[in-house]
């Protein structure tokens, strides 16, 4: 899994803790977590080819040198918040043939135009999660419309509404639940009576 934004994710999100309980309860399949900061944030997460060039065509195989771990889109997830979120969903959209699994936390998706690309492309065989606030108006209105493009592209989705606003508080409370949709637990074949 690639986190944008990822000392944030470390620190504010405790990211760490949430896949260490996960992994440990076996609510989740081990996996490798990549905290990726970005130079400057607002020029790389606006649809930036270049950062996407980067990710894809430097970081992954150097990651992917470095651990044994499976290289298949099914296996591999962007996960962001806002602009983050945004930029999941652009790398998904750009590279399928590297990004199986889209979690956008709080998406702002209202910036450029993700959702009319979401509306062209020929197929979408992306896992997505998204949410939002309902204390954050814009990005609440935003990931509607993206619903209703999916839904019309009868592509599925996990979509939560929380009672909350653009917090890491409320990213962090709900890690678990796109990290359980991408790579749920698997079973051991030992039945225990």
């Amino acid at each position: 899994a690639y986190f944008h934004d990822g000392s944030e994710w470390v620190t504010l999100g405790s990211a760490g803790n949430v896949l260490d309980y996960l992994i440990y309860n076996q609510l989740i399949q081990p996996i490798v977590a990549v905290f990726v900061d970005p130079t400057n944030r607002n020029q790389e997460y606006s649809y930036d080819q270049n950062f996407l060039n980067m990710f894809c065509d430097q970081l992954i195989p150097w990651v992917e040198a470095q651990y044994r771990i499976t290289q298949s889109p099914a296996t591999r997830a962007t996960i962001g918040v806002s602009l983050g979120g945004l930029t999941s969903f652009y790398f998904c959209i750009q590279r399928p043939d590297l990004f199986g699994n889209c979690g956008a936390f709080s998406p702002a998706i209202w910036f450029g135009d993700i959702i009319q690309q979401y509306q062209n492309v020929p197929q979408i065989e992306t896992t997505i999660y998204m949410d939002a606030g309902t204390y954050e108006p814009s990005i609440y209105n935003a990931t509607a419309s993206m619903r209703a493009t999916l839904d019309s592209r009868g592509v599925p989705y996990t979509y939560f509404t929380w009672h909350e606003g653009h917090s890491w508080g409320a990213w962090r409370a709900h890690l678990d639940e796109a990290l359980k949709l991408f790579f749920p637990a698997q079973s051991t074949g030992i039945i225990e009576e």
